[in-house]
């Protein structure tokens, strides 16, 4: 049960923030900003804590293991990015 939170809350982790990768990317696109980066936010937070709270079935030691794989997921995410993984065309 505490495996499969993990790695439910890791892909959930990486869910999230490839959508805030995709958000940021549009942002220039966009004519109102503030609506679209508001609705991006509630959007993800609201799929990312489904899959938490799902996965966990609100058990508080679940739910703290999910949440260490969204943390690991950005760790994972913020080290692409920053080696600029992230800025290649493709």
């Amino acid at each position: 049960m505490l495996l499969a939170s993990l790695v439910v809350g890791f892909l959930a982790g990486l869910a999230y923030f490839a959508g805030l990768w995709w958000t940021a990317k549009r942002v220039p696109r966009v004519r109102a900003v503030a609506p679209f980066m508001i609705g991006s936010f509630l959007v993800r937070m609201a799929l990312l804590m489904m899959v938490v709270f799902g996965v966990s079935r609100g058990a508080p030691v679940p739910v703290v293991v999910a949440l260490l794989g969204v943390w690991l997921a950005r760790q994972v995410t913020f080290a692409y990015v920053r080696r600029g993984g992230a800025a290649k065309p493709g």
